[in-house]
C-alpha cells in the first residue's frame, strides 16, 4: 500500500495544483468567467482576485489549470495500467482532486446556480413550468446569480429532477448562493 502512494503522490499533487489554479481564476472580478457574477465568495485569491490583472492571465490560469487536470489524469491512467495500485488510493487521489472545487463556486458554468433557484422556486409554490425564477424577486442569491436566460424562461426540466431541486433548497434553507 504504501507504494501505491509513492507513485501517486507526483500526479495526485499536480492535480491538485491544477485544481487550485483552475478554482483561483474564477474569482476574477468581471462577467468573463460565470461564476464571477455570483458576488463574494468565501475566499478568492489575491492576485488572480486583482481588478488590474489583464484578462489574458486570468484566461490562461484557468484554461491552464484545466489542462494541467487533464495531463495529471493521464498520468494517473499510466501508474495506475502499468503498476497497478489499491482502489482506496485511486479514490483518495480523487478526492484530493475534487477539493478545490467542492469549497469553490461553480467552475466552468452557472447553472447549478439556476437549478437552486429552480428548487427555490418550487420549494415556494410555483408552477416552475409556468413562470421564470424572477419571480423570487433580484433578492436571492441564486436568481441574482443565475444567467439572465433562466430569470424568465419557465424550467425545461421533468418533476423527478424539480422534486429533488425542491428538497435540496429546503436542505439548504437559504444558504444556496454566494455570501
Amino acid at each position: 500500500m504504501q507504494a501505491d502512494w509513492r507513485r501517486l503522490l507526483p500526479p495526485a499533487l499536480l492535480g491538485l495544483a491544477a485544481g487550485i489554479l483552475a478554482v483561483g481564476a474564477v474569482t476574477w472580478p468581471g462577467r468573463w468567467f460565470p461564476g464571477s457574477r455570483q458576488g463574494r465568495w468565501f475566499f478568492a485569491f489575491p492576485i488572480l482576485s486583482s481588478p488590474t490583472l489583464p484578462i489574458g492571465v486570468a484566461f490562461g490560469a484557468y484554461f491552464g489549470g484545466i489542462a494541467l487536470l487533464g495531463v495529471a489524469w493521464m498520468w494517473l491512467l499510466r501508474v495506475v495500467t502499468r503498476v497497478g495500485c489499491a482502489s482506496v488510493a485511486v479514490l483518495a487521489v480523487f478526492a484530493l482532486w475534487a477539493a478545490p472545487f467542492a469549497v469553490a463556486r461553480p467552475v466552468g458554468s452557472d447553472d447549478l446556480v439556476a437549478y437552486a433557484a429552480a428548487g427555490k422556486l418550487m420549494d415556494r409554490g410555483f408552477d416552475p413550468y409556468k413562470v421564470g425564477i424572477s419571480v423570487l424577486g433580484d433578492t436571492g442569491p441564486a436568481v441574482r446569480a443565475a444567467s439572465p436566460v433562466w430569470r424568465d424562461t419557465p424550467q425545461p426540466y421533468g418533476p423527478l429532477y424539480l422534486q429533488s431541486a425542491a428538497l435540496a433548497s429546503r436542505m439548504g434553507g437559504s444558504s444556496s448562493g454566494p455570501r
